[in-house]
């Protein structure tokens, strides 16, 4: 190799360098003067998506998960499985539960929480709850969500690789440079007016849904979300756990609005035990939801006793105290 390509590859190396360093002082000069500070407009930041504290509760869930240990379930998913299994009801009926369900979350997100928080929380069951519209995403939301609240260690760079995604990567370096140059500045709840509960569950706003038109279409999957979920249960299975996706009531409008949910369900039924609770509940769309997607605390306790009816039936604990699935 002649001096002068060596020199070129020399000089290139050192101009990358310099620019990868101009460009991080440049996203958290900017970022402190916006979020932090409230100098800048919060408008400037097209691709830094810091969501420290937000409507959902991640903040508090991820650090009592931090606190809690051997739980019989443990829930996964998106808000649907934080705001839709009460720990309340479960405990009425002998089951201790924690719910690592977050924004938006999709099978990227569950694989990576149940690989960090597993050991911590050793659940004797883990429930995905499988909404199809997380299937559908490519999660940048949700990564964005955990990346925020969740106490950064190595395993958070598992989150930017599974992206790639320019907003992902920015948020990723705000949020380690507020951890550790302004920790004050990371403490305290959420700002948003939902009740945390306890056991990673949000206690659904007292609302009730006024059923507008929804356009027909099917829901579109995203492949990397089907290979993400059969490597998030082969995880789990490794680890001797059973587990289960079902999916919680959505209203009817919605419902009927989505053309191919046989197909979903035959998905999911390939991967794993999976249950569509769309069909073994009548609910009312005005009475028992908060939105064309969310139930209310009316339709939770439906929904609840009936998923635990269904569990009672189909597990057995043994006598070292681990949960089984009946083979039926």
């Amino acid at each position: 190799m002649t001096k002068p390509v060596l020199k070129f590859i020399f000089d290139l190396a050192k101009f990358s360098m310099v620019a990868c360093a101009g460009y991080v002082f440049l996203v958290l000069f900017i970022g402190d003067l916006a979020i932090r500070q409230h100098i800048l407009p919060i408008t400037l930041l097209k691709n830094i998506h810091f969501k420290y504290g937000i409507k959902g509760r991640t903040l508090e869930r991820l650090a009592e998960a931090q606190t809690r240990a051997e739980v019989d379930i443990l829930f996964l998913g998106s808000s649907h499985s934080f705001t839709g299994f009460d720990p309340r009801i479960f405990q009425r009926h002998g089951y201790s539960t924690f719910n690592l369900g977050t924004n938006s979350q999709t099978p990227l997100q569950s694989r990576y929480l149940i690989e960090r928080y597993l050991n911590e929380l050793s659940p004797k069951l883990v429930v995905y709850e499988a909404y199809p519209s997380m299937l559908c995403s490519d999660g940048v939301e949700s990564a964005l969500d955990i990346l925020s609240n969740e106490q950064w260690e190595k395993q958070s760079l598992q989150l930017v690789t599974n992206h790639r995604n320019i907003k992902v990567i920015n948020t990723a370096l705000f949020s380690f440079y507020m951890q550790v140059a302004h920790p004050n500045n990371q403490k305290g709840s959420s700002s948003s007016g939902d009740v945390y509960v306890g056991y990673g569950y949000v206690e659904p706003e007292p609302k009730h849904y006024h059923p507008k038109p929804i356009p027909s279409e099917q829901w579109q999957i995203n492949e990397n979300q089907v290979n993400a979920l059969k490597e998030f249960r082969s995880f789990i299975v490794a680890h001797h756990i059973p587990c289960i996706a079902v999916q919680a009531p959505i209203s009817n409008t919605l419902r009927n609005a989505r053309t191919n949910e046989a197909e979903f369900d035959a998905r999911m039924e390939s991967i794993g035990i999976y249950v569509n609770f769309n069909k073994r509940l009548q609910l009312l769309d005005t009475v028992h939801f908060a939105d064309n997607n969310h139930l209310n605390k009316v339709g939770v306790n439906e929904f609840n006793n009936k998923f635990i009816s269904w569990l009672d039936s189909t597990l057995v604990r043994t006598v070292d105290n681990k949960i089984v699935i009946r083979v039926r």
